[in-house]
């Protein structure tokens, strides 16, 4: 147990610690340098949060379809390709 407790708390000292408000303030600066629409913010604070399509349609009661032609545009504007590449382009923002 003591040389697994040490191997997590290892792992854990090599991550960098992120808050909710971390994510939406560097989501709102991506917003204002790439043009993003008042819903497509909202959507881009879900995806880097991790969210499904689903969970993000279900939170903001609207169809899956439109979940994905926000996220389609949200890719365009921001020149990614996944919802990792995504992640990753939020969390450099940070």
């Amino acid at each position: 147990r003591k040389k697994l407790a040490a191997q997590v708390e290892s792992l854990r000292e090599g991550c960098v610690q992120t808050t909710p408000l971390d994510i939406e303030a560097a989501c709102a600066t991506i917003t204002g340098k790439y043009g993003l629409s008042r819903r497509e913010a909202d959507v881009l604070v879900y995806m880097a949060r991790g969210w499904s399509r689903k969970r993000i349609a279900d939170e903001l009661h609207v169809e899956l379809s439109t979940v994905s032609s926000h996220i389609a545009r949200i890719y365009r504007k921001l020149d990614v390709h996944s919802s990792q590449e995504l992640i990753d382009f939020v969390g450099n923002a940070l």
